[in-house]
């Protein structure tokens, strides 16, 4: 890699990598600490999928779905919250009148 200025070459290394490496060390602070902690989070996974019985795929897809359901439930919880008096009174009643049907249905 390298950058011509007027007549001066300089010449900062074989290609970006080295320039890196030569600028910045082979590997800095933080990208230790990242890969440290991925390989940390790899292996607790790795553990919990063997508990389970499971791949790590398969224990990942089941964290995924775990997470999925959370999320659904978390809008849930919203709407109900953000539903007025009003419409929370007619949804009651409505399904208080599908149950009487239902019971009425079992003893006929």
């Amino acid at each position: 890699m390298t950058s011509v200025d007027q007549t001066d070459v300089i010449i900062y290394g074989d290609d970006l990598l080295d320039y890196v490496q030569r600028e910045f060390g082979s590997q800095n602070m933080a990208s230790s600490r990242l890969n440290a902690h991925s390989l940390e989070l790899r292996d607790r996974l790795k553990v919990q999928a063997a508990r389970d019985g499971l791949t790590l795929g398969a224990h990942l897809a089941h964290l995924a779905e775990a997470d999925d359901r959370a999320q659904r439930l978390s809008d849930l919880r919203t709407a109900i919250a953000h539903t007025s008096g009003t419409s929370a009174a007619l949804y009651a009643a409505e399904a208080a009148e599908w149950e009487r049907t239902e019971l009425s249905d079992m003893t006929a």
